[in-house]
């Protein structure tokens, strides 16, 4: 890898390259159907994911929701209860995190820098080891 530094060698077994997501809405007639977009080019929605354009609702992605496909279909919970007269909304809702790593990491609602820059009380826990990995396999320690 070629650095500022020099060049720096890594070694591992997988390699994981982040390189982002942007909306694919350009170019498609949303301003014919009367469909605003925000600032970074999703569909501009209000928390009962509502557009700009009477009877058209936005989700997942496109909506600016967070990129999880179980975001996703809550949208569509949503969307389909306020269709039949429900007045469901996106706010408070509680989104799980989890990296699949081994041992895999989880959180569900802010995250321990959210709450600091909300000025909310918070209890954080940091697990070093876990009884169970994987898929409920029971997880053995090597002998030291």
């Amino acid at each position: 890898m070629h650095t500022p530094s020099g060049d720096q060698t890594i070694e591992g077994s997988d390699i994981l390259a982040g390189a982002g997501r942007t909306p694919n809405t350009e170019g498609i007639g949303l301003e014919f159907a009367g469909v605003a977009l925000d600032t970074r080019g999703y569909v501009a929605v209000n928390d009962r994911l509502e557009t700009s354009a009477p009877d058209v609702w936005a989700v997942g992605e496109c909506a600016g929701s967070r990129q999880f496909t179980h975001v996703s279909a809550d949208d569509f919970r949503i969307v389909r209860e306020n269709l039949v007269g429900g007045d469901r909304t996106t706010r408070g809702r509680l989104v799980p995190y989890r990296m699949f790593t081994d041992p895999p990491l989880a959180r569900v609602g802010l995250s321990e820098d959210e709450a600091r820059r909300q000025a909310s009380p918070f209890v954080s826990r940091n697990c070093r080891s876990s009884r169970f990995c994987g898929r409920g396999q029971r997880r053995r320690r090597a002998a030291s």
